[in-house]
């Protein structure tokens, strides 16, 4: 009911006019809609948008930054209830646009502009049996354009926008005081609630992230003894972690528990930002020890031999798509192992490039399942991914193929084995002459295929013959 997809298209079409505006999304990129893709769809470049870092969470007193931060806020829902946004936004002097629908319409059109809502659009909602939709109203693009185009470009506007909301929000919350009593009440009793006794570790994703943390555990079980040490990440990453000795317990993500425990390790959420360390000499799995300020331990993952058959004898394991089939999905890997004299393993995702194997698993193991393949073979070829993370940490010599990040930053810590790293020539492919985690619009080309095969060959080959 947010309907950001709009938004962005509006945006992008008033940016056209205006050029000096930057769209902060206070939400994460990742969500319901895939709201990079929109913008790229609808040609932003970088520095137009900006978005909440995900992981990163914001309680009630660092809100009024983010008010005074903007100079309008816009919130063009298809239906609203309280409408809180819009009412603190008021509160803290910034000017509000918003739809012209449910409670918006009361609280915002004596002081703010209002956007028409009547264009027929529809709501998803999970049904019993499957998903489905509910006719609502909408904003059309053309008016949401024209109103970012006339507060942008309008200071006087601006200002009496500012002084009219002011006036409002404060008479709006001067004639409900009984329900700020109540919510006033609800958070001291809230702030009063005991903290849980425990040490609260937090990566949100992914996998090979969540993989490089543990190395913190030992040290942080030994600076809090007696305490229990309890692990939070997505539900899909929480097998990396399984038998770990050092974790007590594994919980869901949860942002509202980040405030509840008595102590809380974030490395990733409050310091590693998202894209925020590629231009680093620094690797990303120091960085975790380094932020958490304890002694590196090894990387950890418990191996489950899995149920299907592996291949006796020495075999290669092989992956090709890490995470991005754009950006970082290799396509001539058959051509690579081509007459290389062992068994062919494939690890990854379902969905991943398939080339021609003995076993194809991707899909089918466990993460601790995966681990005890890979540690089994006699060398592997990844791509940038979780599986290059787990070559280096059960002591696999690898080779690892890299698109638009950095080895010097992403590459694996190698435990015992000889990891080599093949990069793209980024002066003959890149435009722009950098790394960009695949998220630069100017790039249309994979460059992680411009890596030779014939290198990828004599790699591998070089990795084989060592005893």
């Amino acid at each position: 009911r947010k309907s950001p997809e709009r938004l962005i298209k509006a945006f992008l079409e008033a940016k056209k006019t205006v050029k000096n505006i930057v769209l902060y999304l206070h939400t994460d990129m990742n969500r319901i809609y895939n709201l990079k893709q929109i913008a790229r769809d609808n040609g932003a470049v970088n520095g137009d948008m900006v978005s909440r870092q995900p992981g990163v969470s914001y309680d009630r007193s660092k809100m009024p930054m983010i008010y005074n931060a903007i100079d309008c806020l816009v919130n063009c829902s298809m239906q609203e209830g309280l409408s809180w946004t819009p009412l603190e936004a008021m509160l803290c002097g910034t000017p509000v646009i918003a739809s012209d629908t449910t409670a918006q319409t009361e609280l915002v059109k004596d002081a703010g502009l209002m956007v028409p809502c009547n264009e027929l659009a529809f709501v998803p909602m999970s049904g019993t049996d499957q998903n489905e939709s509910i006719e609502s109203r909408a904003c059309r693009v053309e008016d949401i354009r024209s109103a970012i185009i006339e507060v942008a470009t309008n200071d006087n506007l601006r200002k009496i926008m500012r002084l009219k909301g002011l006036k409002v929000s404060k008479a709006w919350v001067d004639g409900v005081s009984g329900i700020n009593d109540l919510l006033d009440d609800a958070g001291k009793r809230q702030k009063q609630e005991p903290k849980i006794n425990a040490v609260l570790f937090a990566q949100h994703s992914s996998a090979g992230d969540v993989l490089m943390t543990t190395q913190c555990f030992m040290g942080i079980k030994d600076r809090h003894p007696g305490m229990k040490l309890v692990y939070m990440t997505q539900k899909a990453f929480t097998g990396v972690i399984f038998s770990n000795p050092y974790i007590d317990e594994i919980i869901e993500w949860d942002e509202r528990l980040l405030r509840r425990y008595a102590i809380t390790y974030n490395p990733h959420g409050e310091h590693i930002l998202h894209g925020g360390f590629n231009s680093l000499d620094v690797t990303l799995y120091s960085m975790y020890p380094y932020f958490c300020n304890v002694e590196a331990d090894d990387i950890f993952i418990a191996p489950v031999e899995p149920e299907v058959q592996i291949p006796p004898g020495e075999y290669i394991v092989v992956h090709t798509t890490g995470g991005s089939k754009e950006y970082r999905c290799y396509h001539h890997m058959d051509m690579a192992l081509k007459g290389i004299g062992l068994p062919i393993v494939q690890l990854g995702g379902a969905g991943d490039l398939r080339c021609k194997s003995d076993l194809d698993l991707c899909g089918q193991l466990t993460w601790q399942e995966s681990a005890w393949v890979m540690k089994h073979a006699k060398v592997a070829v990844v791509i940038d991914s979780f599986l290059s993370h787990l070559a280096g940490a059960v002591g696999t010599n690898a080779v690892v193929l890299y698109g638009p990040a950095p080895p010097r930053v992403v590459g694996p810590k190698a435990q015992g084995c000889e990891i080599v790293n093949l990069k793209p020539d980024m002066l003959k492919v890149c435009k722009i002459m950098a790394h960009c985690w695949g998220d630069n619009p100017q790039c249309r080309f994979p460059c992680i295929n411009t890596i030779s095969p014939l290198d990828v060959k004599k790699a591998l080959g070089g990795l084989i013959c060592q005893k």
